[in-house]
């Protein structure tokens, strides 16, 4: 499993685990989503991301997207997330988690 967080601003990533590069990912320049996400997926994924954002309860879906690799190979990943608070700001962070596909690598 992969794990990061987002910041639903700016669209970028912090706090990845350690084995993000052991599964061909990086967080790229300026450590944006949109480097991470197959274009083709993009849109759907911060579709998503909003809504779990702006649900009145945590929803439980898990959505699959394809990720590019370093190498530019899209993998597909089903992904996890949750929102999070801080003491300043609410509605503003989601906790992401990977699982890579069987059979996709």
């Amino acid at each position: 499993m992969i794990f990061f967080a987002v910041d639903s601003t700016t669209w970028q990533i912090f706090m990845p685990s350690p084995n993000l590069e052991s599964h061909g990912l990086a967080v790229g320049e300026g450590g944006f989503l949109a480097n991470m996400i197959a274009p083709a997926d993009l849109q759907d994924c911060l579709v998503y991301l909003t809504k779990q954002l702006t649900a009145t309860a945590p929803l439980a879906s898990r959505r699959k997207f394809n990720f590019q690799t370093v190498s530019g190979v899209n993998v597909p990943m089903t992904m996890a997330s949750e929102p999070f608070a801080t003491e300043t700001d609410k509605g503003r962070y989601i906790a992401c988690r990977l699982v890579q596909e069987v059979n996709s690598r």
